[in-house]
């Protein structure tokens, strides 16, 4: 038996998806904007290329994202229906839960970041940034992880997007 999706509470209006959108959109070109200011800094995308204290094996960006995604899960980030993390086993929140209505029938099912991270940082990073090293690594992974976040976020508001329409299909526009 299939599930009714109105039974599970009421997807966003597409008006109301649309400014939301269109403010995701602005945050994005400003962070790349931000982002292009330093060289490429090719290190801080290299495994093993810095040494950490702690034995971590992975590269500057990722020991940078996963540090700055602990702290975020730890104030109920990622409890929100539309923020999805890069990093694996998150600490619990020390907030009390929010309680979120369901609109989706599997909200956190599809996550693209894996390959986000992946274009982001072989495709996007090297089109918006000159060659070159110029040393700025905490500023650079500081712009890339602002990035990420952005497009993890825009891209995956398309499920709500798709189940407004799901919802109303006269909204086809």
């Amino acid at each position: 038996m299939s599930r009714n999706l109105l039974m599970l509470g009421a997807a966003p209006d597409l008006n109301e998806l649309r400014d939301t959108l269109v403010r995701l959109e602005d945050t994005i070109i400003f962070a790349l904007i931000e982002r292009s200011q330093f060289k490429h800094n090719a290190d801080i995308y290299q495994t093993g290329k810095m040494n950490f204290n702690n034995g971590y094996k992975g590269s500057f960006l990722s020991w940078f994202l996963k540090e700055v995604e602990h702290v975020h899960a730890k104030v109920r980030r990622y409890q929100s229906p539309d923020e999805y993390p890069f990093t694996d086993n998150l600490p619990e929140p020390v907030l009390p839960p929010l309680d979120y209505p369901p609109v989706l029938v599997d909200p956190k099912n599809i996550n693209i970041n894996h390959e986000i991270f992946s274009v982001y940082v072989n495709t996007v990073v090297p089109g918006i940034t000159s060659k070159g090293d110029d040393k700025n690594y905490g500023s650079s992974a500081t712009r890339d992880i602002e990035c990420l976040q952005a497009l993890s976020r825009r891209i995956h508001y398309g499920k709500f997007v798709a189940e407004s329409k799901f919802q109303d299909p006269k909204t086809h526009d």
